[in-house]
């Protein structure tokens, strides 16, 4: 049992480190997501800033603004 929490805690890791670098790369000023595993939530976890004037971290509770601009 030890060794499997083990290795479930890894592919977090592993997730946390790919969704940090990508939003890294991309300039993503901040996100929220979930994981779903048979309908059950197998990881809820924000990334960055929810606003970045007020400096307000992501969660996973995050609700978002967004605007769209369409091209003329």
């Amino acid at each position: 049992m030890l060794s499997l929490a083990a290795t479930a805690i890894a592919q977090a890791d592993q997730v946390d480190d790919l969704i940090k670098a990508n939003v890294q790369k991309q300039n993503i000023p901040g996100l929220s997501l979930v994981s779903l595993n048979d309908g059950k939530i197998a990881k809820a976890a924000g990334y960055g800033l929810a606003n970045i004037k007020l400096q307000i971290p992501a969660t996973p509770e995050t609700v978002y603004s967004l605007r769209v601009r369409l091209a003329a």
